[in-house]
């Protein structure tokens, strides 16, 4: 396994696997999130929940931690996922309205549930 990120199976009730991911540019509005599945064809997740992390612009601080308060859904509940697949969500998919009112979203959690593998996750959006 060299490209992508892949969790290790696990029989535990209710069990997920997160990732926190600091964006290249901080955002104002979210319009488009790709999460990739390709060559996951027997360890895919069975669905994603990806969140963002917003603050005041000047607002300084330690990294987001994943039981924090400041948490905002990006894409509505959990988003079924398939096998070699790229999942587009737009539009409907996406909670609404995605801005951040004079606050800018500087990361972004996906998590898979329960465990699995993705290859890629792309957030597309406008910078502040």
């Amino acid at each position: 396994m060299g490209d992508g990120w892949e969790t290790a199976r696990s029989r535990v009730k209710d069990h997920v696997d997160w990732v926190i991911c600091r964006l290249g540019l901080k955002g104002k509005s979210v319009d488009r999130v790709i999460v990739d599945t390709k060559d996951f064809r027997g360890n895919f997740p069975r669905a994603v929940r990806v969140e963002g992390w917003i603050k005041a612009r000047d607002e300084a601080g330690a990294e987001p931690r994943t039981d924090q308060d400041g948490w905002i859904e990006l894409l509505r509940g959990e988003r079924p996922c398939q096998a070699d697949t790229e999942h587009v969500f737009e539009a409907q998919d996406l909670s609404d309205p995605i801005t951040t009112g004079g606050r800018v979203l500087t990361h972004v959690k996906m998590t898979i549930i329960p465990d699995g593998g993705v290859k890629r996750l792309r957030i597309f959006g406008r910078r502040a």
